[in-house]
């Protein structure tokens, strides 16, 4: 028998390298078993949950394929396998001047045009606020059914004779809210101009629920008067949506049809029947040295 002899100190680095082979595979076992796990929370997290995500998952790729859906209840019958009736995303196709013409008389005008004297120092100050403030009181004096008790308050008289209240949050933060009464629209309800920290928006409370709806811009009703139209164009700051929303009138209630934001303006839109309105199509367009100017063509969306 040949009997091989291995030095001290060669079997010490033999068995050295091993103990290190050893921890590097414990370590290697010990991150894996720790990513299998997580993986298991986070898969039982989603099932637990996917009542909420799935319908929202479901609406986002339908409305990159250009479909839009009108609530979850039918995102949610889609991620169970039912086809439910859906809302094509609208058509946009380019027309002509002398098509547009003919309509453009239609182009709404604010229902209250008010542009007083004391008001107007707020306009040359750049005062937005301060100004839409100032008007408010005359705009509040044609429209009894609306009335500020108080500074922080505004108050309401829907149809059926209840009240509603709305309230500034005078919070000097982002979480500050002031409410500025700007028009009453017949049979559709009251307009209010709402100021954040940042930016702003409409709302819209039905003169006969109370229901609140967070518009696009003023409310354009349709010819039939079944549906509105409601823009907004913020090319610049960004601080707004610039699109489009159709509404339309189920019962006592409005319900949002079609939103659709774009990289252009829609600018004076009009109605051509109660599936489609001309507007112009406003982009901005940049020069050789950067700076940015308008280009406007005439166009149509349908649905």
């Amino acid at each position: 028998m040949n009997l091989v002899f291995v030095p001290t100190r060669e079997r010490a680095k033999q068995e050295e390298k091993v103990k290190i082979k050893k921890v590097c595979y414990n370590s290697s076992m010990k991150a894996i078993r720790i990513f299998l796990l997580v993986l298991i929370i986070i898969g039982v997290g989603l099932l637990a949950t996917q009542k909420i995500w799935i319908p929202k998952l479901v609406n986002k790729i339908l409305l990159s394929e250009g479909v839009l859906l009108t609530d979850n209840s039918k995102a949610e019958k889609m991620s169970a396998g039912i086809n439910p009736t859906v809302k094509t995303a609208p058509t946009l196709k380019s027309i002509s001047k002398e098509e547009y013409t003919p309509y453009a008389y239609l182009v709404m005008q604010p229902i209250t045009k008010l542009k007083h004297e004391e008001c107007n120092q707020f306009s040359q100050l750049s005062g937005y606020w301060l100004e839409k403030n100032c008007e408010e009181k005359y705009i509040l004096a044609k429209y009894p059914n609306a009335a500020r008790p108080d500074e922080i308050c505004l108050e309401i008289t829907l149809k059926n004779g209840s009240k509603k209240k709305l309230c500034d949050i005078q919070i000097d933060g982002p979480e500050g809210m002031g409410y500025a009464f700007s028009d009453y629209i017949p049979n559709i309800g009251y307009m209010f101009d709402i100021q954040l920290w940042e930016g702003g928006y409409k709302l819209l409370i039905n003169d006969q629920t109370g229901e609140e709806m967070r518009l696009f811009g003023t409310p354009i009703v349709s010819p039939s008067g079944g549906k509105f139209l409601s823009v907004s164009v913020d090319l610049e700051a960004g601080y707004r949506p610039t699109g489009f929303q159709i509404w339309q009138r189920e019962g006592n209630s409005w319900v949002l049809k079609i939103e659709k934001e774009d990289r252009f303006g829609v600018i004076d839109p009009v109605w051509v029947n109660d599936n489609s309105f001309y507007f112009i199509k406003r982009s901005v367009n940049f020069d050789s040295r950067g700076e940015f100017g308008y280009s406007n063509e005439y166009a149509e969306y349908s649905w």
